[in-house]
């Protein structure tokens, strides 16, 4: 590894690593998760934000009994201060 590369190891670490203290502000957060449009059969669901598992992704736990914390990526979680929208969906059209 050469001096350059050395160099763009440190900045990489030093930037994952800033953006992880960032992630870490959600911790204990009630947020809403939502699914990109291809899942049809999904629907948004909230929970609280448990753990930062690395720069992308979070541990989420469910609101209610008896479900099981999921790993969630940043792009699929939204403030809970207003309902995301929900995508349209064909199969659930009446």
């Amino acid at each position: 590894m050469n001096k350059q590369q050395e160099l763009d190891a440190i900045q990489l670490k030093s930037t994952k690593t800033e953006v992880m203290e960032a992630n870490k502000s959600i911790l204990g957060q009630p947020v809403w998760v939502t699914l990109p449009a291809h899942m049809t059969d999904y629907l948004p669901w909230r929970g609280t934000v448990t753990k930062v598992v690395d720069e992308e992704y979070f541990m989420v736990k469910p609101f209610g009994k008896n479900r099981k914390e999921e790993s969630v990526s940043m792009y699929n979680i939204r403030s809970v201060t207003k309902k995301p929208k929900q995508t349209s969906n064909p199969k659930l059209r009446v």
